[in-house]
């Protein structure tokens, strides 16, 4: 099992140690509320709903663990 602080952060930092059987925990990630203002990530990324970016990160997150053959 491989402990991801956040999203992206095991592909970036771990990916040589991940094989097909790995598991991959995201720690600290949820969903925004629906009232969230967007933080200066989703500004720079031009995202004025978090929620929205937030699954985007998720979804993109999920692809490349597919693509790896681990699961997230």
């Amino acid at each position: 099992m491989i402990l991801s602080p956040h999203l992206d952060d095991a592909v970036f930092s771990a990916f040589h140690t991940l094989d097909r059987d790995a598991v991959v925990a995201t720690l600290c990630t949820a969903s925004p509320n629906s009232d969230t203002a967007p933080s200066n990530y989703d500004r720079l990324t031009r995202s004025s709903d978090p929620s929205a970016r937030y699954e985007e990160r998720r979804a993109e997150d999920l692809a490349v663990a597919a693509a790896g053959g681990w699961n997230a």
